[in-house]
């Protein structure tokens, strides 16, 4: 994403100069403020553009993006003809009335090569695009709570959860472990095929071993469950060990980390000193990871972070223990130019469901 922004920013540079040379401009102070100004709004509708940028927009599901779809089109329409406007007029060539700009024919004719300029413009975005985010891309989905009907933002229904298995089956998608596609990154196994997608739990709620466990089983899926061990066996709404051990036995369900309670850790560091907070990150690392070595008598080196919440500073902690991957909730796919320790997925609710769900797949898809 950072290398079609700069991509985006070169051109936006190099074009808008071109215009200014072409306006015969010789005021060099307004020149140059204008290219700042213009850069900073295709900076914001570069942002609009891709609404999976709003982390907090995608978690609200795919309804939310409209708003930004639409501010997106309105930039891109809009900013850049407006700036062309400006580059060609002349001081005293122009009134503004009712936020028109009044201009004569000399001024329109050099809006041609700013057209030109716009349509390379399209090509040169897209090209950005397609080596910046080129190579294989992998939707991480991932899911909390299952049950019949929908009981709170976080549920997903039985139905709509077989039936997004179902098209996965149906139109050709691979469902393989988080594991396969981090060792692929690691370079300690070969690229997963095309069309593949990554299934994820977070929590550890009872309704994976009630609700969950016979759809996986029927449709023969590998599940990856990132559990924060201090629920197991203790809270109302969790599993037990027993039923994980259960679920592990299936040869579907893999057991990673959650941290050992869950903290928020936004809310911690404002309540710690930096000391404080440094070793509490790195007892709930290391605390659950031991926890659930013990009791599932497996390695474990994957990590959620809590409320997808993330900085350099937690990821560096979370190598230093000994993971090797962590993921949050970005809402895209997973590339391969990612950074293994802030890997991105979907949060999963009820509003990607049918129509919903195959655009999910298909944006991902497309970038392949």
């Amino acid at each position: 994403m950072l290398k079609a922004f700069i991509v985006m920013w070169l051109y936006l540079l190099v074009s808008a100069t071109i215009l200014f040379v072409a306006a015969g401009r010789t005021d060099w102070p307004m020149r140059w403020a204008s290219l700042v100004v213009y850069a900073l709004l295709s900076s914001a509708g570069f942002f609009l553009a891709d609404p999976e940028v709003i982390t907090e927009r995608t978690r609200m599901g795919p309804g939310a993006k409209k708003w930004d779809v639409a501010l997106a089109s309105i930039s891109f329409l809009f900013l850049y003809p407006i700036t062309l406007l400006v580059a060609g007029l002349d001081a005293g060539r122009f009134r503004v009335i009712a936020g028109y700009a009044e201009y004569t024919r000399r001024v329109r004719y050099r809006l041609v090569p700013g057209i030109w300029l716009f349509l390379i413009g399209i090509l040169v975005w897209d090209a950005g695009i397609a080596t910046a985010e080129g190579g294989l891309q992998v939707p991480i989905l991932v899911y909390h709570r299952f049950g019949p009907v929908v009981a709170d933002s976080m549920t997903v229904t039985t139905a709509v959860f077989d039936s997004e298995l179902r098209y996965l089956r149906d139109h050709g998608y691979s469902v393989i472990p988080l594991k396969q596609y981090v060792d692929y990154r690691l370079g300690k196994a070969s690229p997963p095929p095309q069309h593949s997608v990554v299934i994820t739990v977070d929590d550890g709620h009872r309704s994976v071993y009630s609700e969950m466990l016979p759809i996986v089983t029927r449709y023969r899926v590998p599940v990856t469950l990132f559990i924060y061990p201090s629920a197991i066996s203790n809270a109302t709404y969790a599993m037990t060990w027993e039923q994980l051990r259960e679920l592990q036995a299936t040869g579907l369900f893999g057991i990673q980390s959650h941290t050992y309670w869950h903290p928020n850790f936004k809310t911690e560091r404002e309540r710690l000193t930096p000391s404080e907070f440094e070793r509490f990150v790195s007892n709930q690392l290391t605390k659950s990871r031991d926890k659930l070595q013990a009791e599932m008598g497996t390695g474990i080196d994957l990590l959620a972070w809590p409320f997808g919440i993330y900085d350099d500073q937690l990821t560096g902690l979370a190598k230093n223990v000994g993971y090797v991957a962590a993921l949050t909730l970005d809402g895209r796919p997973a590339r391969d130019g990612d950074d293994l320790m802030t890997l991105p997925r979907y949060l999963m609710t009820n509003a990607y469901r049918g129509h919903a769900f195959e655009q999910l797949l298909s944006r991902s898809a497309a970038r392949q």
